[in-house]
């Protein structure tokens, strides 16, 4: 199926478009890639560990104020690893959070997802924000046979979560009071 076309793939948001990248040489984004994955993970991840990289789309301005002037977007990158256990090691050790500084890392990195599992990862998310009051630690893809897998802050997981309807099935086990922030 198409998420398990996606075993070995991940995301990266908000790494800056380097010159080096123009036009339609990817030039040194997957030296780019390997630098930032390497600092943030402390792991080694070498250009040859990787099958493919490339941006998804080209850098755009959102709309801006009354001059006209908008904020640049940056594309996210698609980067897909030969071997699934290196893609797993990166996703394992790179923090989307920067503890030393308390807040989000400007950098983050994902699993790469279908639209399908996209969908139902959203609409978790907003679901527990909106209805159940919960606080997420994180909701994350896991594998083709624990699909994706959800912590609260209160500890509290679930998993194999392939529809919302999983969802909803395995949160009602779980002590309501006990996620809700």
């Amino acid at each position: 199926n198409e998420q398990y076309s996606r075993r070995n793939t991940i995301v990266i948001a908000g790494l800056p478009v380097d010159k080096s990248e123009g036009g339609n040489n990817i030039g040194k984004l997957p030296d780019n890639v390997c630098k930032q994955l390497n600092n943030g993970t402390g792991l080694a991840v070498h250009p040859s560990d990787i099958s493919a990289v490339h941006r998804n789309g080209k850098p755009t301005s959102t709309p801006g104020n009354s001059s006209g002037r908008g904020k640049p977007s940056v594309p996210s990158i698609t980067v897909c690893f030969y071997n699934s256990n290196k893609k797993d090691e990166v996703l394992q050790k790179y923090s989307n959070w920067d503890a030393r500084v308390r807040k989000p890392n400007p950098i983050k990195v994902y699993q790469s997802l279908s639209k399908h599992y996209t969908s139902v990862k959203n609409r978790i998310s907003n679901h527990c924000k909106e209805v159940l009051k919960a606080d997420v630690s994180w909701i994350h893809w896991r594998s083709q046979s624990a699909g994706l897998c959800i912590k609260f802050k209160s500890g509290q997981k679930c998993s194999k979560i392939f529809s919302f309807a999983d969802f909803e099935a395995e949160v009602s086990k779980l002590s309501l009071g006990s996620i809700s922030g």
